[in-house]
């Protein structure tokens, strides 16, 4: 599953993410991860595009997709937030990899769109209660009939713009990754892969501990602590958490001399690196 997070860098980077739930080893497994000032669909197909590159730099094999791979192999299922952008520059990627189809037809194979979001949009709407209440059906729909149904009691309920939104989710890339009914993809594999993108939000939770607003090199880097490997100096300011303990510890140990910015930088490497 891939998302954006916008937290963990100030000013105007975000960090995109490819994420994965291992369950032999119950833990969350990050693939990837890309900062970008963007948030475009050619932003987003240059970041899927430049992952399938160094997955293949990496591992000597092209990236290989269950719905068109003739052994039925490869990833069967990526799950998004129902970001237009994202889905196109997906769906480009994915067409620059199999030509043999479209690439809007690329989503109807692989695409399923967080619940979570889905519903949080509902929610946020201002359409009525009892619209609401059809809109969160498209979900559990079992039927095409009995979509169908749901956009048209829509329609006969009348909310001002509400043919917008029907009209918005008879996309078709949007219906098939929200209704199995009109989706592509295997039965099977609907079923067994996640509703949702709570992994990658538990991802953006766990980084986050380590600060947020940081410096795009910070960010970058200092998962690893690799700062003198690097030589990458800390020379503008970092919000994080760990630098507030630092800063704090300094002035418990030095409250009334004054420490030298060279000084201050090697020694904040240095507990870094501990």
């Amino acid at each position: 599953m891939v998302d954006m997070s916008y937290k963990r860098v100030f000013g105007e980077m975000n960090e995109f993410e490819f994420n994965a739930y291992d369950e032999d080893n119950h833990s969350i497994v990050t693939f990837c991860r890309i900062f970008t000032n963007g948030s475009d669909s050619k932003i987003y197909q240059c970041m899927f595009t430049t992952f399938f590159e160094v997955y293949e730099d990496l591992t000597g094999e092209k990236p290989s997709f269950y719905h068109f791979n003739s052994e039925k192999k490869g990833w069967a299922a990526i799950i998004v937030d129902l970001d237009k952008g994202q889905a196109k520059g997906l769906s480009l990627a994915l067409n620059s990899l199999c030509n043999s189809i479209s690439a809007e037809q690329h989503l109807l194979y692989i695409l399923k769109s967080c619940s979570v979001h889905f519903e949080r949009n509902v929610r946020n709407s201002k359409y009525s209660d009892e619209s609401k209440f059809l809109m969160r059906q498209l979900l559990k729909a079992k039927t095409k009939d009995d979509v169908d149904f749901i956009f048209e009691q829509l329609e006969t309920i009348g909310d001002e713009k509400i043919h917008d939104w029907i009209t918005e989710y008879q996309t078709p890339w949007i219906l098939a990754s929200l209704n199995h009914n009109y989706s592509l993809m295997d039965y099977d594999i609907w079923m067994t892969t996640p509703f949702d993108t709570n992994v990658s939000e538990c991802s953006h939770a766990n980084v986050n501990r380590e600060g947020t607003r940081l410096r795009l090199k910070t960010a970058i880097f200092q998962r690893f602590h690799n700062y003198q490997k690097y030589n990458i100096p800390m020379s503008s300011k970092n919000k994080s958490g760990t630098k507030r303990k630092i800063d704090a510890n300094k002035r418990k140990e030095y409250p009334n001399s004054k420490i030298t910015k060279q000084k201050a930088e090697k020694m904040e490497l240095k507990e870094l690196n501990e």
